[in-house]
Parts: structure tokens; sequence; C-alpha cells
């Protein structure tokens, strides 16, 4: 894929947390990261649930993320 491919090209992001990661949510591949394999306590159950319905709302509505800028 043209996208995955410049995503690989370009320097990872700079990024001050501990630990993260960047993956191709199609292949499970990560693409960037940092102490990617370190086990960490869970994040905030408030920003996990924020984004379980974001994604929720986004299939409802049939978003095409890859078309749509923020």
């Amino acid at each position: 894929m043209l996208v995955h491919k410049l995503l690989v090209d370009l320097a990872p992001p700079f990024v001050t947390a501990k630990s993260w990661a960047i993956c191709d949510g199609r292949t499970g591949e990560i693409l960037f990261g940092k102490c990617e394999n370190d086990r960490r306590e869970i994040a905030s159950l408030t920003k996990i649930m924020t984004c379980f319905v974001v994604v929720q709302i986004v299939r409802k509505i049939k978003l095409d993320a890859q078309k749509t800028m923020l």
C-alpha cells in the first residue's frame, strides 16, 4: 500500500510517553514504537472508553478515516 510505504519511510514521531506504538490496523505490524514490548499499567479507563466510543461512531456512520482530515 502506498500509504503504508509513505509512513514507513518517515522518521518516527517525537513522543514523550514512556512507551508507545503505532500499528498497521489491518496487519497488526508495528510501524514505529518505543519500549512497545514493556509491560505497563493500563491507561486511563476514560481514555480507553473514549477511543471505543469514537470507533463505534465511525463504524456506525461508515466514515472513511483515510479520506477524513482532522
